[in-house]
């Protein structure tokens, strides 16, 4: 469960009603939950004020940049194997 999903519990709201309530497209969110996708500068700060601020603005790209890390370890790791 992601910190916006335990936001949501807690505040007795769905992603969808947050999304209506907000006017954030409801796509849009679902995927920057998810992981798919990042948020805009702008979108990563609208959910900050509408979370009361409990999500953090960097929330959002602290997760990229430990993908982002764990692939390039990967990456590292296999080309090691390969002996490239």
């Amino acid at each position: 469960m992601t910190k916006f999903q335990i936001y949501l519990d807690r505040v007795g709201l769905s992603a969808n009603s947050f999304a209506k309530k907000h006017g954030i497209s409801q796509g849009y969110l679902s995927e920057t939950v998810s992981g798919k996708r990042l948020p805009s500068l702008k979108l990563a700060y609208k959910i900050f004020l509408a979370t009361d601020r409990y999500i953090e603005m960097d929330y959002w790209f602290e997760r990229s940049i430990q993908d982002h890390d764990a692939i390039k370890k990967l990456q590292t790791e296999t080309n090691q194997a390969q002996g490239v």
